[in-house]
């Protein structure tokens, strides 16, 4: 199986591509990858992490293009040229729940909606997003100002922590192989309490 990653340099891409080592990779951007590839893992992102008045415009752009237009622009294309591709994309509890940062959760938001009401034209066809809560050991987590209150937090919740990336890449490469799951932004919350 051959699978367009885009992200290649988030750890979660790097356990996605680990997990799924009998598989043959292509990296590149939703500008870059090809669309005739049997499966995608887009994990591309951004996250500025400022509120709303606090946002500039630039940045408010990169946010909703890189996070949203730019991935259902790659996605239409491939699925008007590829009759059996599988798409995997990287959403956020921010898109759910909110977030300080109402830009990024605006556009995951548009994401999630995207994937939930995609028509696609061939049964082999499958989108997918998976929505994970904070994920602790990645760059985005580890760069936030917050990061030792976040972590107590997390030490509250049901499993003690906060997601792994290990976790989210095994529920994307699941969730790129369940047919059954088209059309499904799963939560990854690793439960609450």
């Amino acid at each position: 199986m051959r699978i367009g990653v885009t992200g290649k340099n988030s750890l979660i891409a790097r356990e996605f591509v680990r997990l799924a080592s009998d598989c043959e990779f292509v990296y590149g951007t939703v500008d870059t990858l090809p669309t005739d590839l049997d499966g995608y893992f887009l994990c591309a992102g951004v996250l500025i992490g400022k509120d709303a008045r606090s946002i500039t415009d630039e940045e408010a752009k990169d946010t909703l293009w890189v996070n949203f237009l730019d991935v259902v622009r790659f996605c239409d294309r491939v699925f008007e040229s590829n009759n059996r591709a599988r798409v995997c994309i990287m959403g956020s509890m921010s898109g759910v729940q909110g977030s300080f940062d109402t830009v990024y959760a605006a556009s995951k938001s548009g994401l999630h909606m995207y994937v939930e009401t995609k028509k696609l034209t061939h049964s082999e066809q499958h989108i997918v997003a998976i929505a994970p809560t904070i994920i602790e050991d990645t760059g985005m987590t580890r760069r936030r100002k917050d990061f030792d209150q976040v972590i107590a937090r997390g030490a509250e919740r049901r499993l003690g922590r906060w997601l792994r990336s290990e976790e989210v890449a095994r529920t994307a490469l699941f969730a790129l192989n369940e047919r059954a799951l088209s059309n499904t932004v799963i939560r990854i919350t690793g439960g609450n309490w």
